[in-house]
């Protein structure tokens, strides 16, 4: 049988709302990591809190860039998702994280972490710029 995670969804709801608050209004692209990978209750989460407080949803939200095989019916706005002023990963802790280390690289390579923030002992959400915003003309 397959294992799911025993977090909570407030715990949950509470990312994503930081996810928002730290990136203050300028588009965003959210990447989460999950033990189960699939991150269906974080996208759901996007798309009934993008309505409920009419705010728009990440230039793209899954567990990985470009992913969207396995929620047929969310809309990704692709064009663009380059161009998000910053990246926000959600990263939940598991019992055996051996996709982990891969997923981390992928998603922080050619990034800077500007911003830690920790929501309980299982969630963490990064704030990430490209490297390039850093460096001077």
């Amino acid at each position: 049988f397959a294992k799911t995670s025993r977090i909570l969804f407030e715990q949950k709801n509470e990312a994503v709302e930081k996810a928002y608050e730290l990136t203050k209004g300028k588009p965003f692209v959210s990447y989460q990591y999950v033990p189960e990978v699939y991150d269906y209750t974080y996208q759901l989460i996007y798309q009934y809190t993008s309505l409920q407080e009419k705010r728009p949803v990440p230039v793209e939200y899954s567990y990985a860039p470009g992913e969207t095989s396995y929620m047929q019916t969310k809309k990704i706005k692709y064009d663009g998702a380059e161009d998000a002023a910053y990246t926000i990963l959600i990263v939940e802790k598991g019992e055996t994280d051996i996709f982990f280390p891969t997923w981390w690289d992928n998603q922080t390579r050619g990034k800077e972490i500007i911003d830690t923030q920790k929501i309980n002992d299982a969630i963490t959400v990064y704030k990430l710029i490209s490297d390039n915003e850093n460096k001077q003309p």
